[in-house]
Parts: C-alpha cells; structure tokens; sequence
C-alpha cells in the first residue's frame, strides 16, 4: 500500500509530548502544556517537531520504511503460476526467492509451498494456510501473519520485525535463527516450535503458549513475557537495540524521512524513555494485571507503559499520551480513551466494550482481536491501524479515518461507518452487515470477497 501524504495530520500535535518526554519531562504529572494539544485545549506549547527523522540501519523501521519506496505486488499479478490474490490456492507451489513485497494473500492456500527466501515484505497473510510451507530466509518484516496458520513450517532465518501476528499458529514450526524483533504475537501457539537462537528483543508473547518450544540461545531485550512480565528490560527501544536487540544491520546509508512519512512517528519515538514498569500514577500501580478501575489517568504521558492483563473498566485515560503502550488482554469496559495518542499501541485481544475512544490517534496501533462492541471511535484516525479479527459490532467509526489499514475478518455489523475514509482498506472477509456506508470514500479498497471498489492506478485523491 501507498503512503498517503495526509496521515500525518492528526498525529504531529500529540508527539509534542512525547518529544518533551525524551527531553526529560516525567510522566508522575498531568501532561501540562505540551501534551494539552492533544485534546486542543490549555496553553500553546512552544516546543516544535523536526521536519525530519533520521533512521539508522540497525532501526527496526529502517526496512520498512524504505520499503515504502518500493514497488508493491499487484493484486492479480500472477508469479510463478500462482495468482497473487486474497483467497488464492497455490498448495505446493514453487515460489522460491520471488518478489512478493505488499503482496495480499488473506486466506490464502500455500500449504506445503516454497516460499524459502521470498520478500513478503508489507504483505498480508492473515488467516492464510501455510502449514509445512518452507519460508526459510523469507522476509516478513512489517507484515501481518495474524490467525495465520505456519504448523510444521521451515521458518528458520526469516526475519519478523515488526509483525502484526496476533493468534499466529507455529505449533511445531522452525524459528531458529529467525528475527522477531518488535513482532507483535499476541496469543499465538508456539507449542513445540524451535526457537533455538533467535531474537525477541521488542517482541510481544502476551498470553503466547511456549509449551515445549525450545529456547535455547534465545535473546530476550525488553522483551514481553507470556504473563505479560518484562525479561531483560531497557529504558527504551532505541536502548534496547543498541544494548542487547543484535538487529542484523541492514546495508545501505542512513535513511531521512519526512512527517509525511507513516513510520515518522514511530522513528521520532524510538528515543523517548518508557514508563518504569510498576511506576504508580493517580493511584494505580502500572504493572501486569493491573487494577485501574475509574482511575484518573487522563492527561498523563504513559509512554511505553506495559500493563497487559489490566483492569480498567471506567479508567479515565482522556487526552493522555500512550505511545507504544501495551494492554493487551486488558478489560476496559466504558474506559474513557478520548482524544489519547495511541501510536504503536496495543490492546490486542483486549476488551475494551463500551469505551470512548473518539478522536483518539491509533496509527499503527495493534486492534487485533480486540472487543470494541459499541464502542465509539468517531473522527478517530486508524491510518496503518491493524483490525484484524476486530468485534466492531454496532460501534461508532463515523468520521474515523482508516486509510491503508488492515481489517480483514473484523465484524463491522451495524456499525456506523459514515464520513469513514477507507482509501487503500483491507476489509477482506470483514462483516458489513447493516453498516452504515453513506459518505464513506472508497478508492482502491479492497472489499470482503476481494475485489477492489473504485480502483485507481497511482495515489488515490487526498495522497
């Protein structure tokens, strides 16, 4: 998918906070000044953000966000007598070191297929068949995987960073050597699965089941645990990197992008310092299992906080900065996350029923699985946002901004979508029963039988 060139509208106001925080404001206090701009009230701040990130090649968004650059694979193109395409039956095919970059293969059959060093770099597998494939050497970095099925799969020495892999199937899989640096495998089965010497520095196993998987050599760097504990933590992820992540350096030069840019908000984050695990804020203790019921923790700067397993039903978080936050699993019944900076945030599998998340800024924020019936994320901005797997049922998403997001198999029933901008959508196998679509911009989305409503060659309106 294309980078649109106004995504990054709702998101360059709310980073001011985070760039206070990197300068050493502390998060024990309301987020004066600053991170007001975040809910557009209080004083004017006058601190400024760069025109310009630099990225260096050690990054963990280095590739993708060069990747932007490239030329993505087009639904339809055939590679190898394979059709590249959602739903597409390719079992046993011969695909070895093929171009598949940005390639959508949702529920897709590849069981048994060569796929031994292929770029699926920014693709899209999810709920695809790939059990006993050979994706040995592959490239799967900024990719979703999410329910995807890998049973059996030669997966060794592939690369994973940064991966939206949420109730991902490895059982029995081979991911030695492989690099999983900041994947995102929320409640994935990795029963049995070798993991001998590979790196989870920044990865996410909340609630992962490692039953019998072997973990030898295995690097852990601010890495979250099944229980939703930290091993080996470090006071951000730029440290974490630098520190103990052993990312494989990428050749090439240093890498200068712009806010217009989707990953420039995540490079201009990748510094800023996290929230001390168990560090107690308006009078809830931020640790696992957290219990935050209608706690006051609006207006705060979170950064980084981990606090899977929460309790936060009626939690007030209005207008607080959560870059990179993680609450998965977490309960959030009518929890008050209005106007909040959520940028690479996860509540995955979290639910979150009832809760206020209007006008909240989610980029590349992790949804999956989540429970958001009735919900309202009205004028909300998804853009790059990963649904997969979301319970939107009867949810207010007017307004909401959903450009190059993934939501394939989400339940948008009776939901109201009106206003919505679903430019370079993946909706497929998403419910759309009794939604409300008046107004909403479709150019090249893809629709749930896949098939592409309004295509247009090149940018769509508005890129």
């Amino acid at each position: 998918m294309k980078a649109t060139r106004t995504w990054a509208a709702g998101v360059v106001m709310v980073l001011v906070a985070v760039v206070a925080l990197a300068s050493g404001a502390g998060g024990d206090s309301p987020t004066a000044g600053a991170s007001v701009a975040t809910t557009g009230a209080g004083p004017t701040t006058t601190t400024s953000l760069p025109a310009t990130v630099t990225i260096e090649p050690s990054s963990p968004y280095y590739v993708a966000a060069k990747a932007l650059e490239a030329v993505q694979v087009r639904a339809g193109t055939v590679v190898g007598e394979c059709t590249i395409n959602a739903f597409t039956s390719c079992r046993g095919a011969q695909l070895a070191n093929q171009y598949l970059q940005g390639a959508f293969l949702a529920y897709s059959r590849l069981g048994g297929a060569d796929l031994s060093g292929v770029n699926l770099l920014q693709a899209d597998v999810a709920f695809a068949d790939l059990h006993r494939a050979n994706l040995s050497g592959a490239q799967l970095n900024a990719t979703s995987t999410t329910r995807a099925n890998f049973r059996g799969a030669n997966l060794s020495g592939s690369r994973w960073v940064l991966v939206a892999g949420s109730d991902t199937d490895f059982t029995g899989a081979d991911l030695s050597g492989a690099d999983l640096t900041s994947a995102g495998l929320t409640g994935s089965d990795m029963t049995k699965a070798d993991l001998t010497g590979a790196n989870l520095a920044l990865a996410d196993l909340t609630d992962v089941d490692l039953s019998d998987a072997k973990l030898d050599d295995v690097n852990y760097c601010q890495t979250i645990m099944p229980d939703g504990k930290i091993r080996n933590p470090q006071p951000s992820a730029a440290a974490a990197i630098a520190r103990c992540g052993h990312a494989p350096p990428t050749s090439g030069e240093l890498l200068v992008i712009g806010n217009e840019n989707p990953y420039y908000a995540l490079a201009l984050t990748y510094e800023a310092p996290y929230l001390p695990a168990g560090r107690k804020i308006g009078g809830c203790r931020l640790a696992p299992r957290a219990s935050c019921a209608g706690d006051d923790l609006s207006h705060r700067t979170l950064t980084g906080a981990i606090i899977p397993y929460a309790r936060l039903a009626r939690t007030d978080f209005t207008g607080s900065v959560m870059t990179s936050v993680v609450l998965d699993l977490a309960v959030g019944k009518r929890a008050r996350l209005a106007g909040i900076d959520f940028v690479g945030g996860s509540m995955a599998n979290g639910r979150f029923v009832g809760a206020d998340l209007s006008g909240a800024t989610l980029v590349f924020a992790s949804l999956n699985g989540a429970h958001l019936r009735g919900a309202d994320l009205s004028r909300a901005n998804l853009n790059f946002g990963s649904l997969v797997a979301t319970d939107l049922t009867g949810a207010d998403l007017s307004g909401v901004q959903l450009s190059d997001s993934n939501a394939n198999g989400a339940d948008f029933t009776d939901a109201n979508l009106s206003g919505a901008n679903l430019t370079n959508a993946d909706l497929t196998g998403a419910k759309l029963d009794g939604a409300d679509l008046d107004g909403a911009t479709f150019c090249n989305t893809l629709m749930p039988d896949a098939t592409v409503r309004n295509p247009v060659r090149g940018l769509c309106p508005g890129q």
